[in-house]
């Protein structure tokens, strides 16, 4: 067994005696840093001992324990890492769009050759290559729109995979 199966299994024995005794604070406070530890160890360090996200089911365990521990409620240092984490879970999940020139060039291509293509095929008669025709420029445009949205997150994963020295769990 893992140190993350370990984590894991301490969490579920914890919801399940918390579930059994609701009022021990005790088992609250120990759930609450059972959970601040498995946000902590969802991410991997990178050689200079930083934390970095490197998948997504990391992202959602971190914000599902944040969640968890704020629900808790157990003292205000445990529900201010739990909000600082969520703040940095959100900040993370705002999409940036880098590489815009090759996203900007290909709707432009899209566009030059989609317009006349259409507006040929609608004079000639062909609504049907028509409709192909926009249908087929439309969804070069989305495919570059989708090409170039990035969350922060995953950047970071891309540009600092070379430097992880553990992944997370």
């Amino acid at each position: 067994m893992d140190h993350h199966d370990a984590g894991t299994d301490q969490v579920a024995v914890l919801e399940r005696a918390l579930a059994s005794a609701p009022g021990d604070d005790g088992l609250r406070r120990r759930l609450a840093l059972a959970l601040h530890e498995r946000a902590l160890e969802s991410c991997g360090v990178t050689r200079y001992r930083t934390r970095a996200p490197s998948t997504a089911p990391q992202w959602r365990a971190r914000t599902e324990a944040a969640r968890r521990m704020l629900a808790l409620d157990v003292d205000a240092e445990l529900n201010a890492a739990a909000i600082d984490l969520l703040a940095e879970l959100a900040e993370d999940r705002r999409e940036v769009r880098r590489r815009r020139r090759p996203f900007l060039l290909l709707a432009g291509l899209a566009v030059l050759v989609g317009v006349p293509v259409v507006v040929l095929e609608l004079l000639a008669g062909e609504a049907g290559f028509a409709v192909l025709a926009a249908l087929a420029s439309g969804a070069l445009v989305l495919a570059g729109a989708l090409r170039v949205r990035r969350e922060p997150w995953r950047v970071a994963v891309e540009r600092s995979t070379p430097r992880v020295w553990r992944h997370g769990h």
